[in-house]
């Protein structure tokens, strides 16, 4: 699993103004949420490490960064070794706050060796 397999986004609606118009800016500033899913393994990395890599994406982007408990989620996990991390905050933060556990749970793998398949050469009897 690379990291992300699952996302569930919603931004709350935003009162109108009197004028009814609504600029980028206006849904850039809209209140967030998005969840998604990620590995157990992923998740101590994310929350184990020396520097704890959520608090400081939480502090550089403003947004705020939450692991729910299996009890919490169960229902909608596919398996147990899965979490939730939640992310509430202006729209315009959730990509880059995606981007950056994204890359920062890619960073953290160890994945095997890939290995190199040799071609046969063709045999040129018949």
């Amino acid at each position: 699993m690379l990291a992300a397999t699952r996302v569930f986004r919603r931004a709350t609606f935003f009162t109108a103004r009197e004028d009814d118009v609504f600029t980028s800016a206006d849904a850039a500033s809209c209140p967030c949420t998005t969840r998604f899913l990620v590995h157990d393994d992923h998740v101590n990395f994310l929350t184990g490490s020396k520097e704890n890599i959520l608090n400081s994406i939480q502090e550089e982007t403003g947004a705020v960064l939450s692991i729910s408990s299996v009890a919490e989620v169960m229902p909608y996990y596919p398996t147990e070794d899965e979490q939730v991390i939640k992310i509430e905050g202006e729209a315009s933060t959730h990509y880059e706050v995606m981007s950056r556990v994204v890359q920062s749970t890619n960073s953290g793998r160890s994945d095997p060796e890939p290995t190199t398949i040799q071609q046969q050469p063709a045999n040129s009897s018949m």
